[in-house]
């Protein structure tokens, strides 16, 4: 598969969470199903996703700026959701969409050097028999 392949999958993974976060948030009450662990862990679990792909989709882009607009855009919601029927807006579901974004961001940096560090291991297991066998070195060959 090709790098253009697999970065347009990971953005389209990105922002189908993205787009079912504001389908859940803005539903009516009457439609929302809740999670055994409770809205503020689906707060948690459902941005710390939403930043985990962001990241994976659009490496080049600064997790800060990643980061930014995912909380414009939870506040947003937060906002929005007075106007969904049975909802309400809360200052501690933003702040617990906050933690899910942070947690995200830090999975994204371990998840990114734990890949820096395989590929140097494949890297080097791939040269290891030029290491292994002296006259491979000396004449070139492989």
């Amino acid at each position: 598969m090709s790098k253009a392949v697999v970065r347009a999958a990971c953005r389209l993974v990105a922002w189908g969470i993205i787009c079912t976060i504001a389908l859940a948030s803005l539903m009516p009450a009457t439609h929302l199903v809740r999670s055994p662990a409770g809205g503020q862990a689906e707060h948690v679990a459902a941005y710390t996703a939403s930043a985990l792909s962001m990241a994976v989709a659009y490496r080049s882009t600064s997790f800060g700026l990643i980061a930014a607009r995912l909380a414009a855009f939870a506040a947003s919601l937060e906002y929005l959701q007075r106007f969904s029927p049975g909802r309400r807006s809360s200052v501690a579901d933003f702040a617990f969409s906050g933690i899910g974004i942070v947690l995200g961001g830090l999975l994204s940096v371990v998840g990114n050097g734990l890949a820096k560090r395989w590929h140097a291991r494949l890297r080097e297991k791939i040269e290891s028999p030029r290491k292994v066998v002296p006259w491979l070195r000396r004449t070139g060959q492989t």
